[in-house]
């Protein structure tokens, strides 16, 4: 008999998940479990993207009353933590390389297997993502969960891909719809996109942002003003990829489509990353690729 996938009532009297059961506040993972894991800090090859997911070790004060670390140095909290992020990348570097590198190697021949055109694409600008998730800075990014290197999900690459085939491209669209699929008539569309992997694990930079009209934006009411250049910018500090970075990607043509449509799916991709960009802050001019066609 197939076991139903309904989450099941919890019992009564039965402790919330994530609660505690003696009423006391939950401590941070890193103060109350992993204290003794990673001590003094995490080990030199931990995997940086889950060090910067799960273990925002920026918190201090006692029981109950936990709140930011105070800023060392003239930084702020968030600065001094990305400052760390970025040595631990650079010192890992190194190890990750090897792993990247037989990823690339495993893609290449899955590729080869089928038919796929492999694709080389140069940043233009930095690149930013994730920048919405959730994070105990309010600072995400998107890491590759393996590698912990940055990377974009062929979704994205896709979805950009066929805003630009569909809006700006001259594209029939027809024939954009079945390139890139309607998920009505015509399914999903004939050509599949891969992820988005750095050739070699990449440097990480941190970029600034200056808001002068913080409150004004946030629409706190106690703290509502007009906006206006006597107000204070409020420094916000988060991680990019830099411009030179290269990446790797590939498309390849589902079985009973005409040959053409690999060729225009290239072009609109790389077409709406050299435009359009991908990712987070494009406006802005991040995210930005370089338009050559080889």
């Amino acid at each position: 008999m197939r076991r139903s996938s309904r989450p099941r009532a919890p019992r009564p009297g039965a402790p919330r998940p994530g609660a505690s059961t003696d009423g006391k506040r939950v401590r941070p993972v890193y103060e109350h479990g992993l204290s003794t894991v990673f001590r003094p800090r995490p080990p030199s090859t931990a995997n940086t993207g889950l060090l910067y997911d799960r273990y925002a070790n920026i918190w201090s004060g006692a029981e109950g009353s936990w709140k930011p670390k105070e800023p060392r140095r003239g930084q702020s909290v968030r600065q001094a933590y990305l400052a760390e992020i970025v040595e631990h990348a650079d010192g890992v570097g190194p190890h990750v390389e090897n792993l990247l590198g037989a990823l690339h190697e495993r893609r290449k021949r899955l590729w080869e297997a089928l038919g796929a055109k492999e694709i080389e694409l140069t940043l233009a600008a930095p690149l930013v993502s994730g920048l919405g998730m959730t994070h105990a800075l309010d600072a995400g990014f998107v890491w590759d969960r393996n590698l912990g290197v940055p990377y974009l999900p062929a979704t994205s690459l896709k979805g950009v891909a066929r805003a630009w085939a569909l809006d700006w491209s001259g594209l029939d669209e027809r024939d954009a719809l079945r390139i890139f699929g309607d998920l009505r008539d015509q399914g999903a569309g004939s050509v599949v996109f891969h992820a988005l992997y750095p050739a070699v694990p990449p440097r990480l930079r941190i970029d600034v942002l200056n808001p002068h009209f913080q409150d004004y934006y946030r629409r706190i009411p106690s703290k509502q003003t007009a906006p206006g250049d006597w107000l204070s910018p409020v420094p916000v500090f988060f991680l990019t990829v830099p411009a030179g970075t290269g990446f790797l990607t590939a498309l390849h043509l589902r079985p009973g489509f005409p040959s053409d449509d690999l060729g225009q799916a290239e072009q609109c991709l790389r077409e709406a990353l050299a435009e359009l960009g991908a990712a987070g802050k494009n406006a802005a001019g991040y995210g930005h690729f370089e338009a050559s066609i080889p």
